[in-house]
């Protein structure tokens, strides 16, 4: 999680574009849907909790972005016919109704078991592999203040492509295109995050 943080606030800060926005990120739940620990004053996690974290969030803050950095799914199959934690997960993701939301890899295993809540949930991944066209995401999610692209790769990714040369010229491209602040949800290696930090796409 502090790979995902670490990457958003390299996104926003120093914005050449002269904005300052807010931003509230979420994510790495993996499948736990209630808090985990053994004492109430050091619970953490839990769609309840998550929740209404947003929705406060939101209040405070109407402006700020909502966003996911992924891994909201288990990594796991489950017992054969019981879906039950991947709906309720995709229940509390539609509620939320994030700005963008990373495809990540346990999101990519929900998909592959016919789990994945995709409807109008605005999942991104900007460097799908050539060979999984047909995944649920789209490559960046434009919005009236930001431009949002977004990032996987490691070993469990295998439906994403490495970040290269070709890679950048697009993605730069693409953030030209709208002339607007560019964020990048990531998760994956951080020679990859000095690699890209070092294109200065994203501000």
């Amino acid at each position: 999680m502090f790979r995902f943080m670490v990457a958003i606030l390299l996104c926003l800060s120093g914005s050449p574009h002269g904005l300052a926005l807010e931003w509230v990120a979420f994510g790495d739940l993996r499948g736990h849907v209630e808090p985990c620990g053994c004492d109430p004053a050091t619970d953490l996690g839990g769609l309840r909790r998550l929740s209404n974290h947003v929705q406060v969030s939101r209040i405070k803050h109407p402006e700020a972005l909502i966003l996911s950095v992924g891994n909201l799914y288990s990594y796991d199959n489950p017992v054969k016919g019981d879906t039950a934690k991947d709906d309720a997960i995709g229940q509390a993701i539609t509620a939320i109704a994030p700005h963008a939301a990373l495809f990540n890899v346990a999101e990519n295993a929900a998909f592959e078991r016919g789990t994945l809540a995709s409807s109008g949930i605005p999942w991104v991944l900007s460097n799908p592999a050539k060979t999984r066209s047909k995944l649920p995401t789209q490559a960046k999610v434009d919005l009236s203040v930001a431009t949002i692209l977004g990032y996987v790769f490691g070993d469990d990714a295998k439906f994403a492509r490495k970040i290269d040369d070709t890679l950048i010229t697009q993605w730069r491209h693409q953030v030209q295109e709208r002339q607007r602040p560019a964020i990048l949800l990531f998760a994956g290696p951080t020679k990859d995050l000095d690699r890209i930090a070092r294109a200065k796409i994203f501000d």
